[in-house]
């Protein structure tokens, strides 16, 4: 508040001086003085640099700079991004077990990014950081299926042995984190305490997300696991912070293996992502303008240029108006027609024999509305653009699903999905009803 005085002790080096700091600390937060906050930690921080009499106690010093920390989730929508990813690259726990409204604190941070795309990119960075977050809960090592030995019980090694209990489509939700601390081995080991901060983690990491599971990270966890070797890798022991290593020792996947599998999907940052994105970002630029979109997306089809079809069908999906492309627009209704029926009238002949390309049409002509020509759309227009590979265009389908799921198309779940036990995308089959009239079959 405008009247109140914060300031620091004249001399840091004792107990009572760093109370007392600590004690402003929390103030500062309890008034959400965000001005003084700032003041505060660069105050300190250039104080813990120069003050020569703090060089003999390491401990106190580290407790210092924790209070520095402390000050900047105070203010984190304030920081650059630069530091916003430090603390949670490294730093994370304190600010989880502080008493600092982390969720609060982070959705101002994204509101600040008030752009779009800015923010779901941001939203990429921060996931990013916890992929390369090492702080650790617990002591013990973490067991997850098909990896050898044991893993550190480290933020991003919890992360992935989560996300691999969860299926893409679903929604992140208290539900989904209560199942999973509730059900899985490894959590049981954890004492109290670590166990709060776990679920912590995991209600923080559900609002980072925002939204149905990302496909991709379905995709990314289960690359993970295939991909780790089934041979021992010589153990090494992980110290914990703060507190002796740790009596057992593990065998860690090597973390450049786990970071590149763990960017490539699930934080989106592949060269055709960030293509995608960037045409994203040209199609909108002046605004959203649906003429013109579908003007896009019809030249993408022409050409095959997977950056320029793909970023088309993602703005119409976030839009809201995909779902209605087929009934409006003839030049796709002509595509669907003339491309994605005849390639998937094999298929439906060996159901049912007696069915035509025409009946096809003639049926897509009184409903084309409907989420099975969505689908047969979709699944053309994308694999032929890929050159044929349909785990890719239906990687990319699965994420078109995604968006429209969380726009409220429930029925495009259905579409395409990740198999896990062949371990890649694949499209829904399309069969016929009693009627002989297509639908979705799987």
């Amino acid at each position: 508040m405008a009247d109140r005085q914060f300031t620091l002790p004249q001399h840091l080096a004792s107990e009572q001086a760093f109370r007392q700091v600590l004690d402003v600390a929390r103030q500062v937060n309890e008034f959400h003085e965000i001005d003084d906050s700032k003041t505060l930690a660069r105050e300190l921080n250039q104080r813990l640099a120069e003050d020569q009499t703090l060089q003999s106690d390491q401990e106190l010093r580290r407790a210092y700079s924790q209070v520095v920390r402390y000050f900047q989730y105070v203010h984190l929508h304030t920081l650059d991004d630069k530091g916003v990813l430090e603390l949670f690259r490294h730093h994370l726990l304190e600010g989880l077990a502080s008493d600092i409204d982390l969720k609060t604190k982070l959705e101002l941070v994204f509101l600040t990014r008030n752009d779009d795309l800015l923010e779901r990119a941001f939203r990429r960075q921060v996931l990013r950081a916890l992929s390369e977050n090492d702080e650790t809960i617990g002591r013990r090592g973490l067991s997850i299926p098909e990896l050898p030995g044991t893993q550190p019980p480290q933020v991003q090694y919890w992360l992935v042995d989560f996300l691999r209990t969860v299926s893409a489509g679903k929604t992140f939700s208290a539900l989904e984190v209560a199942s999973y601390l509730n059900a899985n081995p490894n959590v049981k080991t954890l004492q109290p305490d670590e166990r709060q901060l776990l679920e912590q983690l995991l209600t923080l990491y559900t609002f980072i997300v925002a939204g149905p599971i990302h496909p991709s990270t379905i995709r990314v966890i289960r690359s993970f696991v295939a991909s780790a070797p089934t041979s021992e890798r010589p153990a090494r022991a992980v110290p914990t912070a703060g507190a002796a290593a740790p009596p057992e020792t593990f065998t860690p996947v090597v973390q450049e293996d786990f970071r590149s599998y763990l960017l490539q999907g699930l934080f989106e940052e592949s060269a055709m992502e960030d293509a995608i994105d960037a045409e994203e970002q040209r199609l909108l630029a002046g605004g959203y303008r649906y003429p013109r979109i579908v003007e896009e997306l019809n030249a993408g089809l022409a050409t095959g240029n997977v950056p320029q079809l793909a970023g088309a069908l993602f703005v119409l999906a976030r839009s809201g108006d995909l779902p209605h492309v087929l009934e409006r627009e003839p030049k796709i209704q002509q595509y669907v027609e003339r491309e994605a029926f005849p390639s998937m009238l094999p298929a439906l002949k060996e159901q049912k024999a007696n069915v035509t390309l025409q009946s096809l049409i003639d049926d897509f002509r009184r409903q084309p509305g409907r989420i099975v020509y969505l689908k047969s759309f979709l699944e053309r227009a994308l694999t032929k653009a890929v050159g044929g590979d349909q785990t890719e265009s239906a990687r990319l389908g699965v994420r078109i699903a995604s968006v429209l799921f969380q726009e409220g198309v429930s029925q495009a779940a259905t579409m395409a999905f990740f198999d896990a036990g062949q371990r890649q995308y694949r499209w829904a089959k399309v069969g016929l009803d009693s009627q002989g009239v297509p639908m979705i079959s799987e």
